[in-house]
């Protein structure tokens, strides 16, 4: 499940979340979302942790943890 928790000119909140048990579905899932106008350059975060991520033609790719905490995305 991936919920928007919250947005602003410079930052958007996303949670993804299931409901499997952890200790056995606990591989890293690729979004692709495209990249909220006006933001050039972004930084992604989940957690403490700086996400790698690729910006081709607006559409943001990048690896997430589910259940791993907010997902941030901020205008660099």
């Amino acid at each position: 499940e991936i919920s928007l928790v919250s947005v602003s000119e410079s930052r958007m909140v996303i949670r993804v979340t299931d409901y499997l048990d952890d200790n056995i579905f606990n591989s890293d899932l690729t979004l692709n979302m495209k990249k909220p106008e006006g933001f050039g350059n972004v930084i992604i975060k989940q957690g403490d942790a700086t996400l790698t991520h690729k910006d081709i033609d607006g559409v943001l790719s990048f690896n997430v943890t589910t259940d791993g905490g907010d997902i941030i995305i901020e205008k660099e």
